[in-house]
This record gives structure tokens, sequence and C-alpha cells, in this order.
């Protein structure tokens, strides 16, 4: 682990933040799924065909392994509703049923209750380094949304039962107990984790056959191969956002075939088959900079012009320390690979760092500086927010400004809870697990109360809910991240 001088609190603090289709088809779970789609393919698998009531293409209809219709139309008897952007989003109402109509269907589901579990991010994750979190815990940002679900009907009668598990993102042992914990102690039906819940843990709630709705990236192979569908992400998985950073880097003229160019990236399973030049152990803090300052060293000796960082943000804050040790300035990009063009990991030294462009999934850089988000889905959740009686606590450290750790957490738990919640519904009167999971391929665009990214979409065969990504540029005004190109639809 870093010693504590390498990490500012802010810096930590921030970084608690993170750690936030064909038409015609009948698709059976257990199916094999493509395990990408190529350019136009989503557009294609979205507008294909006359849409239904539901917004998906005409005929589309997920089957469960019983054989009963469990996604798609007809599937509940429930019609489409606009999202916030205009897109389709089903937001389904609770199926009509009386408690004769309802028993224990699967694991976490009884006559009157269904358990959902949630992996929390611990607020002492940066205790060694001196730092503590000392806003809200989870528990209490969260509670006015399943509170909401409960008070609407719950999921189809039943109501929502939460069982929490915090875990360090630094701890890959801590993620796994924490898995474990899910599936063979409080036996949860599913369950939400944000973006520091990651690879072999993600694959380990897989293998506990536990449905995971999260915020994290994961590669297409782990997506589609490892996981098997058993997880599903709001972000936009490593492969797709490489090849869209990929190509917009080419298209802006920032790399080309004469550019001399290096990729540093952290040696985890799941992204060894990703191109390298510089490799990063996940070690300790003597490792990561020994490691760093060899890398560093060899690409200036070998006129290394631009570095691609595909590594965590503690270990390129220490990469770029040990090039401004060596006084090396080679030009960076960036993207949300370990949320490095997000506002969770803004405080590089200006040195190294200034004018950085970088592309990201999130809305970062949108809102003004030190202000709440203004679009409508932030609205929304915080109307919510305000009516339980919670409010938006002032930063500790500058009252001026909103506790950020908070509005991403109540950001995170206001959309996933929101699409967990419609996705249950759709899965039936007596849901599975597998039934919840053909719901959540049925969703199609899906704009509900959607808050860290533009719009969703997902399908029976794609696992990956964001689609458009924006153009972020680093400012040393700031110290922050700010969008200097709104969002498109890349090739991938």
């Amino acid at each position: 682990m870093p010693h504590r001088s390498i990490v500012p609190k802010a810096l930590a603090l921030l970084a608690l933040m993170a750690l936030t289709t064909t038409a015609c088809s009948v698709h059976r779970l257990g199916e094999d799924a493509s395990t990408s789609l190529e350019a136009g393919e989503i557009a294609d698998s979205l507008e294909s065909g006359a849409a239904g009531p539901d917004g998906l293409p005409t005929g589309t209809t997920i089957i469960g392994e019983d054989g009963q219709v469990i996604g798609g139309p007809g599937a509940d008897g429930t019609t489409g509703a606009a999202g916030t952007d205009g897109t389709t989003a089903t937001t389904a109402g609770n199926v009509a049923s009386t408690g004769a109509d309802r028993k224990a269907s699967d694991r976490g589901v009884t006559k009157d209750a269904i358990v959902l579990g949630i992996l929390a991010t611990a607020e002492d994750t940066f205790g060694e380094f001196g730092v503590t979190y000392e806003g809200k815990k989870h528990e209490q940002v969260l509670k006015p949304f399943v509170d909401e679900i409960n008070a609407s009907g719950g999921i189809n009668g039943r109501k929502v039962v939460i069982k929490l598990e915090r875990y360090s993102p630094l701890r890959t042992d801590e993620m796994q107990a924490a898995c474990v914990a899910m599936a063979e102690d409080h036996k949860v039906f599913a369950a939400i984790a944000p973006a520091g819940f990651y690879g072999d843990a993600e694959v380990c709630m897989a293998n506990k056959q536990t449905p995971l709705l999260t915020s994290n990236n994961s590669s297409a192979d782990t997506n589609y191969r490892r996981e098997q569908g058993w997880v599903r992400q709001t972000s936009m998985n490593k492969d797709r956002l490489i090849k869209n950073w990929v190509d917009w880097m080419i298209a802006s003229s920032q790399v080309s075939g004469a550019t001399k160019h290096a990729l540093v990236y952290t040696d985890v399973p799941e992204d060894r088959q990703q191109p390298q030049v510089a490799a990063l152990s996940l070690g300790t803090a003597d490792t990561s900079t020994a490691e760093a300052q060899s890398a560093v060293l060899k690409f200036k000796s070998d006129g290394v012009e631009l570095i691609w960082p595909v590594t965590n943000f503690l270990q390129w804050y220490v990469f770029l320390q040990q090039a401004e040790a060596a006084r090396y300035y080679p030009r960076y990009t960036a993207s949300d690979f370990g949320l490095i063009a997000t506002d969770a990991t803004s405080f590089y030294p200006e040195s190294q760092w200034a004018n950085v462009r970088g592309v990201t999934t999130t809305r970062t850089g949108e809102a003004a500086i030190g202000k709440l988000p203004t679009d409508a889905a932030f609205n929304e959740c915080l109307k919510v927010y305000n009516a339980a009686g919670e409010k938006i606590a002032p930063d500790s450290e500058d009252p001026s400004k909103p506790d950020g750790i908070e509005v991403v957490n109540m950001s995170f738990y206001c959309e996933h809870l929101a699409l967990w919640a419609d996705a249950a519904r759709r899965a039936g009167v007596n849901p599975t697990r597998q039934s919840f999971l053909g719901a959540l391929g049925s969703t199609g665009l899906w704009g509900h109360r959607v808050t860290l990214t533009e719009r969703l979409s997902f399908t029976p065969a794609k696992y990956d809910g964001a689609d458009l990504f924006a153009i972020v540029q680093w400012k040393a005004a700031c110290t922050c991240n700010r969008q200097i190109e709104g969002f498109r639809q890349g090739a991938w």
C-alpha cells in the first residue's frame, strides 16, 4: 500500500466517490450470447422493426428456463414510459397480484419479501493514510429510495429487505469475503455494487449465481465468458471504451503512426489480453514506486512522447510523481480506466497534467464547479431524497460546496435501485434469478433516473449499459476536469 505521504487528503476522499438486441428474437437464458457488438449493431438492435408497447423492437421476447415469458411484450402487461432524456424506459409498475399468487420462488424471495444485497465501499478505506469519511453512511443515503419502492407496493407486493456488506477495494480478500457473505450468509436474490467492487470479486458473484448490477467496467472477456451474464454494468465495458478512446485520439490527430507512445497498465487478470509496455503489479508502496521509476526512466530514454494510463488512479499518481522527479514531461491522455478522466482523481500535479484531454462516459465536467448537478434525472432523485428528510450536507473542508461523496452516493443508489426495481418487477409475480436477468436483458433503451452517465441500453446479448462518451480537459485553475465536447455515439 502507498505511504501516507503519497495520497493527499482531498484525493483520498474524492477516491471514495469512485469506490461509485435483435428484432423478432427469442432468447432462452443459458444459450450462448455474442461477446461483442460491432459498429452499428447497438443501433440496429434497438431500432430495427416497429417499437412494441414496451419500447422494444416488435417481437422481442425473453423466455425463462421453465418456458414462461418473463420479458418483452406481454410479459407483465405493462407499457413503456418515457425516460428523463426522452429515451424509452420501461418503468414497469407492480404486477397485479394477491398474497395467494405469491410464493417463495427462489433464493432471497419469500411470499412477502425480496432480499437485495448492497456491496458498499468502507468509509475507512483510506484510514491508514489518516483519512476517514465522516459524512453519511451508505444505509442513510440509500434508505429514501428503498422506502420509496416499498411505499409504492415493493416488488409486486414484496417488501425490499436490504443486506449490506462493506469492503475495501484495496483488499481483494475483503471483496471475496463480501461476495461469500452475500450468497451464503445473507442468501440475497441479487446485489448492487459500485465501481470499487471489481475483477475476481465480480466473478465470485457469478460463480455464486448471484445477479449483480454494478457501475464497474469489466473487460468483455470477463463480462461475457467468465461471468456468463450474471453481472450487468451500467458503465461501458473496457473493450468498447478502449476502442472508442483510440478512435477519438486518431480522429482528433492526437496520435498517429509517427507518434512514439506507450501504455502503462496494472497487471490484473482480466486485463492481461491488452498490449503492454510497462506493467505495474498490485503491491506495496515501495514496489509501486520502484516500478513507476523504472518505467519513467525507460520511457524517457526511449523518447516516448505520449502515454496511455490503463491503471488505477493511485498507481498513476505514483507514476506522475516519479515522472516529475525525473523531469520527464510527455503528453498524456486519459479515460474512465481508474477514473483518471473524472473529478474523482483531479488532484494531479499541474506540471504533469495541465490540459490533458480524455474520454469519459460519466457526467464529469458538466455542472458548475462546487454546485449540484442540474439535469432532470438528478433533480428527480434529489426531490425524493429531500422529501424523506435528507439534505445534502456541506463539504467538511469547504462549507460553500456540497459534500461530493454524498452527492455521488445519492446519485448512485437512486439510479441503480430504480433500474433494479424495474427489472425485478418485470421478472414476474414469482421471480427467479434467471427471470430477473432476462428482464434486465429486455430493458432496451433506459433513461429513467440515469444520473452518472447518459442514457443506457440493455439487450439479451449486451451486458453493459453506457453507449455515449464525452471529451473532458483538465484545468489547472480549478484542478478539475471540464467537458469540452459533448456526448456522442462511438463506433463501438
